[in-house]
């Protein structure tokens, strides 16, 4: 069963896909790509797929900073697409919001599309 359907069989609703893109505008910056949309919920990532015509960098975190947080980080090559496969990503902390951090970036560089549930 995969994690899709686990979450489902326990009676969650799938969020809407988040999708965001990253310009060279927000280079270095942390980018909020999701936050729960109630109170004392937590995130579930379930499905993530990353695109990027530049070479370069791109980590995920939960929580407030990045310090000590970072739940992945992947290399991109020139024009890549990047499906992880993920079992799962949960956060551990409610009304922690899902964030990511590029070290480069051009016009709409990164593209980046995250799916999952809001779980108690």
């Amino acid at each position: 069963m995969s994690s899709f359907e686990y979450y489902k069989s326990l009676g969650y609703s799938p969020v809407a896909p988040k999708h965001r893109i990253i310009s060279n505008a927000t280079v270095a910056d942390t980018i909020t790509l999701w936050t729960p949309l109630s109170a004392n919920m937590r995130i579930v990532l379930t499905n993530l797929a990353i695109a990027s015509p530049v070479n370069g960098t791109i980590a995920f975190y939960f929580g407030g900073d990045n310090d000590g947080q970072k739940i992945a980080e992947f290399k991109a090559g020139t024009t890549v697409m990047i499906f992880p496969v993920i079992s799962s990503w949960e956060s551990t902390a409610k009304n922690a919001p899902l964030l990511v951090r590029v070290n480069t970036g051009a016009t709409d560089a990164w593209s980046i599309t995250a799916e999952g549930f809001e779980v108690d």
